[in-house]
């Protein structure tokens, strides 16, 4: 009882207000305006709301916050009139023609499939037993099943921009974690592409990029750990690819820092971790000699989590 007595006062401040609103409501349905279809406020409330419309004379700093002028309600000037209309910036059938290829695309996709496999869809039910995962860029002239020449369900795919494994990408270590101790893939691909956007905005802007740089500041690190190598090379293009190619090679070195790629390989040997670079220019891809054994050996003080 004693937290209903303290609570009395602000019960009954609540059912004062609540009072007060029941003899508002009728002043604001009488005073009901059509011209926009919404209820019109009673006076004192527009008195005290100058800059939502009342008949008293803006104040100098309601104009400025609301761009108010002097001239009639249908004159004044707002500040989302200078923005076009959506239907002004869009192209409808065209848009819609965009999208409907995806569809018939689709459809044409499994007439050509049931024709040459006509239980194909079925097995694809029975689940997938991929041996590869392949961390890739987002990229879309990079398709992973394309150019390897696999068929689906033999490749677990994970894009993201410019090839990156960083640590604190939760996305990127769930997709490992799944590939690796449930789908047990045997090999891991990282496999980055020369003309990588990602790769080239790092190396070239000086400045913040906004969250992205947050992103990109992983591929500086990696241009920092071979400023040496980098810089001797003169021509800007041959550093570029370079630079291409060691981003790979230190993704495929963050995949062995992790836990469960260690884990993995202590109980069973896998996986084996490869670095590719494709090509856009010839479709070809580029195995990279990577000695990661030798640098997990030379490191493995530190970054050793299972014997």
């Amino acid at each position: 009882m004693g937290i209903f007595k303290a609570a009395s006062p602000l019960v009954k401040a609540l059912t004062a207000n609540a009072n007060l609103g029941n003899k508002l409501r009728p002043l604001a349905t009488a005073g009901c305006s059509h011209t926009h279809g919404h209820p019109a406020a009673p006076p004192s409330i527009k008195a005290s709301h100058s800059h939502f419309g009342s008949s008293s004379t803006p104040s100098d700093e309601d104009k400025r916050i609301n761009n108010f002028t002097t001239t009639p309600n249908s004159e004044k000037a707002r500040p989302w009139d200078h923005v076009p209309s959506l239907n002004s910036m869009r192209n409808f059938d065209s848009d819609r023609a965009d999208y409907e290829k995806i569809m018939g695309n689709n459809r044409a996709w499994v007439e050509k499939r049931l024709e040459t496999e006509p239980d194909y869809f079925k097995n694809q039910k029975l689940g997938q037993t991929p041996k590869y995962l392949w961390i890739g860029c987002s990229d879309a002239r990079v398709p992973a099943e394309n150019l390897t020449g696999l068929n689906d369900g033999e490749i677990f795919v994970h894009r993201n921009i410019a090839n990156m494994v960083v640590n604190t990408d939760i996305n990127m270590l769930s997709v490992l974690t799944y590939a690796v101790e449930v789908l047990k893939v045997k090999h891991i691909i990282v496999c980055g592409h020369y003309g990588c956007g990602g790769v080239k905005t790092a190396t070239e802007a000086n400045h913040d990029l906004g969250i992205i740089e947050h992103w990109l500041r992983n591929i500086r690190d990696v241009k920092r750990l071979h400023m040496t190598e980098l810089n001797s090379i003169v021509d800007e293009e041959v550093r570029y690819r370079r630079l291409v190619e060691l981003n790979v090679v230190e993704q495929c070195i963050n995949l062995f820092k992790t836990g469960v790629v260690q884990n993995s390989r202590t109980e069973s040997g896998y996986p084996l971790i490869h670095g590719l670079v494709y090509d856009i220019g010839d479709g070809l891809l580029k195995e990279l000699n990577l000695d990661l054994i030798g640098y997990m050996k030379q490191y493995r003080s530190v970054y050793r989590l299972y014997t």
